[in-house]
């Protein structure tokens, strides 16, 4: 029950088994005996290692399932015979010389149905069964199809739809993306003409004048506009033009930029047509590129052909105004005809443009889009209106013809289709009319309380595998030879609701149509959505009274998921180990040294106790032995996990790191010693392999500096168990170590129970209030009873001998008060003192107000630090979470309590001041290092009366396994004295 699990290989569906093949360090091999009380080991089979009778598995026969569970759709009113429950699943199986018997193995149902099996008998019936037809004309009116909406088209001999006359493709087809904003031209300069003369001398179109145009117009391009002008190795010269062609660089194909005719009215000179040229790309501004490429003229009249490129180089490009409003929309596209790009600008209602949030982007649609055919024009795209529009179609209930064909200027239809119906053909068969009788399985809680497992049939569910087991006993059925079975399975009524997660599991076979909120019955949910599947077996389970070994099966349970674990990955398959135990034996004598220098009053004084016990009439007649005294033990680890944040607050957690109820976890755990983890700091680098070793706590509540206490406490986690220095001595040298503080920590225990957990009534107090007790208002021995009293009790309050402080300290219980005498009140006082010159203790701050002063400010201190240890204990019953219930005799023997273990078997004569003891021994414990704590006598109701006049022992370690050389060696050296 360590808590961790582990994941093996895949394995193919069918049935398997889990056993235990090599032990665990402090466990036995645990695969058979789990119902021997202490051991698994038997005498006579110890070699075997388990592997008995009862480890093995003989299955007789097979079995298989014929038909995986399936949904029967029916009504709860005929249902009487399955409680009349609406959500039936069906199963169907068969065996073959199942002679002990088979089972039955049900995943996916949930907890709470009830299984039925069936009886079915077989009667021959004659019926009339379809044996195939064919498709005739029909004999009933109507005789012709017809058709059911105008949405049915009229086609021609070659199934072609007949288009209307006059009908052509006019609604404009958009083109629509995101847009890029083009750069656009800085502002222009001033154009300065290379030949001022020339620039200004009358247009010719004479070749040489062409050219000088040309160069001229794209010098200045380029000087005043800081646009780019064709190039090939130079620019155009007037007498070298270079022209924007389709042409092959590096081996690939470099088509030329968009081509735009301009007319221009007007032309006289040279600078005319220049500067007409240049305002047409100074007003565009989106024009980065450019150049001439033809001039024709006349008249006056120059038709201009120039060139354009933009940048950057995107197929739809925007231009934006100065208030950053999309204007106008730049289109374009290769005509490969030409070897040449296209392009077209929208404005107005042409475009529209929509800002993408947070973008900075606009989605551009522009209205029309355009081609380029293969002839190279460019034509808007246009489609065709709605089909209806478009072609010739029937109008509903007209009647259908094979074909339409046109006679002149009319469709005419050729033949109407008729309607066929389907005549089938009939032949007789003999079937198998089933009759089904249904008994109701019993349920049991588990396998193990069925008298005989093998002949009874019954079922149960294991609430850990989540998985129904249906046993088919011999003694219900013959299960010779081939038989079949079959089994209806009854879920309660009710509907669950499909949801998101179940559509997502169901994936792309939703077949049903499905929605997140439908409403399904629980039947139709198990079956099409969470999944169920079974499987069948031969092979008997093992008996979980027996042994350890587990069954596990793996079916498929669904389509869904191909992934099967049984459950396990849910809820992983517990495996059970039986500890190797040890008991420890407690013994309790008295020291007859303990006697000496101590028996005046034994001696003087004559009463029950001294008579007895006590050694009245001499020292040979002193108690040596004695029963009744009480033993706790705890796991010594789990006193060294306690820890305590800065307020005094203990969590609770688990190995893992969860918080816990540990409380629950202690009465859920199936064995007797539980380890408990508190929360504390830990080292997370570097890792260690033992987590205790990167604990980061303090080892006391309160350190010292310079010899003395501090006054503030420790800050940080803070271990519950303290650790000490003494002074230990090995015979050759006296040096100090490091050992755990268990006296007060049990006495913390101690106060705690009689304080607050064991007694609820908190009478245990010195405070003596001062005007109701008689005897210290007026007199103690003997004039507390004179009429009127004397006044001679020195203890009556004043307020010369008394302060707030001393009023406050007593007001804590007498326990409270003395641990922190004994703990802390040495370490206060030893601030607050001095020696003298006469080496007596005097107050270190001069005179006190009164003679116990110092005593009472020193035990305020004491107290103060006491109650701050004490807070996790009364904060926390930790003597029942630590305690372990080892007390072996019969219902936690005299006081009740399981956690006790009291010495009361005597060894040796029943004369108490005779040789022996009296002693006590545990359950079987597991190994480990155990700390035993005496109890304090105090019940009378126990008998305690003798008890309480001996000291008890100081808490002790005892580590398990303890070996003896032999069984008089084990009874010579007890686990306790």
């Amino acid at each position: 029950m360590n808590g961790d699990s582990w994941i093996g290989r895949p394995l193919i569906l069918g049935n398997y088994y889990i056993k235990e093949l090599t032990r665990s360090e402090g466990y036995e091999l645990s695969i058979t005996g789990k119902d021997k009380k202490v051991t698994n080991a038997v005498t006579g089979i110890r070699e075997t290692y388990g592997e008995t009778a009862d480890s093995r598995t003989a299955p007789l026969g097979s079995a298989w399932i014929t038909k995986q569970l399936y949904h029967a759709v029916t009504f709860p009113e005929g249902n009487a015979a399955y409680g009349n429950k609406e959500n039936l699943l069906l199963l169907e199986t068969k065996s073959k010389d199942a002679t002990n018997g088979y089972n039955v193995v049900l995943d996916g149902i949930p907890e709470g149905a009830d299984i039925y099996i069936n009886n079915v008998t077989l009667k021959p019936v004659v019926i009339q069964q379809v044996d195939g037809g064919k498709w005739v004309d029909a004999k009933e009116a109507p005789y012709y199809l017809a058709a059911e909406s105008q949405s049915v088209y009229k086609r021609d001999i070659n199934g072609n739809m007949i288009e209307k006359s006059g009908v052509t493709a006019t609604v404009k087809v958009p083109y629509e993306a995101t847009g890029i904003e083009a750069d656009k031209l800085p502002t222009e300069g001033t154009a300065v003409a290379s030949d001022p003369v020339k620039f200004a001398s009358a247009f010719t179109n004479a070749e040489s004048n062409v050219k000088y145009v040309k160069a001229e117009l794209e010098q200045m391009m380029r000087d005043s506009l800081q646009m780019e002008t064709p190039k090939d190795g130079d620019y155009s010269t007037i007498n070298t033009p270079v022209y924007d062609e389709k042409r092959t660089v590096n081996g690939k194909n470099v088509y030329g930029k968009p081509e735009i005719v301009l007319e221009i009215e007007n032309v006289t000179t040279n600078k005319s047509l220049i500067e007409s040229i240049l305002n047409y790309y100074i007003n565009e501004k989106v024009f980065t590129y450019g150049g001439l490429q033809k001039i024709e003229y006349s008249g006056g009249k120059a038709i201009v052909t120039i060139v354009v490129g933009m940048t950057p180089a995107r197929t739809l490009l925007y231009q934006t105004n100065s208030s950053g409003d999309v204007v106008a929309t730049y289109l374009t596209k290769l005509n490969t005809t030409y070897g040449r790009y296209v392009i077209r600008k929208y404005t107005g209602d042409e475009l529209n443009a929509a800002k993408v949030e947070d973008t900075g982007k606009y989605i551009i649609n522009v209205t029309p889009d355009f081609e380029v055919s293969d002839d190279g024009i460019p034509t808007d795209k246009t489609i065709y209106p709605t089909d209806s529009e478009r072609y010739l179609h029937y109008a509903a209930g007209e009647t259908l013809y094979d074909y339409w064909y046109l006679n002149g200027d009319t469709y005419f239809g050729h033949a109407p289709v008729t309607r066929k119906v389907w005549e089938p053909n009939y032949k007789e068969v003999i079937v198998n009319e089933e009759n089904v009788s249904s008994s109701k399985i019993p349920k049991v809680s588990s396998m193990e309380e069925v008298t005989d497992q093998t002949g009874s049939t019954y079922y149960y569910y294991d609430q850990v595998a989540k998985q129904y087991t249906i046993h088919v006993g011999s003694n219900d059925m013959d299960l010779s030879g081939v038989k079949s079975g079959n089994f209806t399975i009854a879920l309660n009524n009710g509907k669950r609701e499909v949801t998101n997660e179940d559509i997502n599991r169901i994936g792309p076979n939703n077949v049903w149509g499905y929605a997140a909120g439908s409403s399904i019955s629980n039947a139709e949910y198990v079956i099409r959505v969470s999944g169920a599947g079974a499987g069948a077996f031969t092979s008997a389970n093992f008996d979980n009274n027996k042994t350890f070994i587990k069954n596990q099966r793996l079916i498929s349970n669904g389509y869904h998921d191909l992934n099967e674990d049984g459950n396990t990955r849910e809820t992983p398959t517990p495996i059970q180990e039986r500890i190797i135990g040890q008991q420890i034996k407690v013994t309790k004598t008295i020291d007859e040294k303990s006697y000496e220098n101590t028996n005046t009053y034994g001696a003087a004084h004559e009463d029950w106790f001294t008579r007895t016990f006590g050694g009245h009439f001499g020292r040979n007649t002193a108690a040596r032995k004695m029963d009744n005294f009480r033993f706790k033990v705890y796991l010594k680890s789990n006193l060294e996990r306690l820890h305590r944040d800065n307020d005094g607050n203990v969590t609770w957690q688990d190995r893992l790191g969860n918080e816990i109820n540990v409380t629950d976890q202690n009465e859920r755990f199936p064995a007797l010693v539980n380890k408990v983890y508190t929360k504390v700091q830990h080292i997370t680098s570097p890792l260690y392999k033992n987590s205790e070793d990167a604990v980061v706590s303090n080892d006391s509540l309160y350190s010292y500096t310079n010899g003395f206490i501090n006054e503030s406490q420790n800050n940080g986690y803070t271990s519950l168990l303290e650790t000490i220095s003494v002074m230990a001595d090995n015979g050759s040298e006296a040096r100090n170590i490091s050992v755990y503080n268990y006296e007060k920590f049990f006495d913390a225990i101690n106060v705690a129970n009689a304080d607050k957990w064991d007694h609820t009534e908190n009478s245990s107090t010195s405070f003596k209030p001062f005007a109701l007790i008689k005897k210290f208002l007026f007199g103690t021995g003997g004039a507390e009873n004179q009429y009127p009293a004397g006044h001679n009790n020195a203890e009556i309050k004043n307020n010369i001998n008394t302060s707030e402080t001393a009023l406050d300290n007593a007001l804590r219980s007498d326990n409270v008060r003395q641990f922190a005498i004994t703990w802390y009140l040495d370490d206060e006082v030893a601030k607050l003192v001095k020696k003298n010159q006469s080496e007596e203790a005097v107050s270190a701050a001069g005179k006190s107000v009164y003679s116990d002063e110092v005593y009472d400010i020193a035990l305020s201190e004491a107290i103060r630090k006491a109650e701050n240890y004490l807070k996790p204990f009364f904060s926390y019953d930790l003597d029942q979470i630590y305690s372990i219930e080892w007390d072996s005799t019969q219902e936690g023997g005299a006081d009740k309590d399981l956690t006790t273990l009291s010495a009361d078997t005597l060894f040796g004569d029943t004369a108490g001041n005779s040789d022996g003891y009296y002693f006590a021994t545990s359950k079987y414990l597991p190994y480990g290092t155990y700390v035993v704590a005496e109890q304090q006598p105090k019940y009378s109701n126990l008998g305690d009366l003798k008890n309480k006049h001996y000291q008890i022992d100081k808490p002790r370690e005892v580590s398990l396994p303890s070996v003896y050389a032999d069984y008089d060696g084990s009874q010579a050296t007890p686990g306790s004295n």
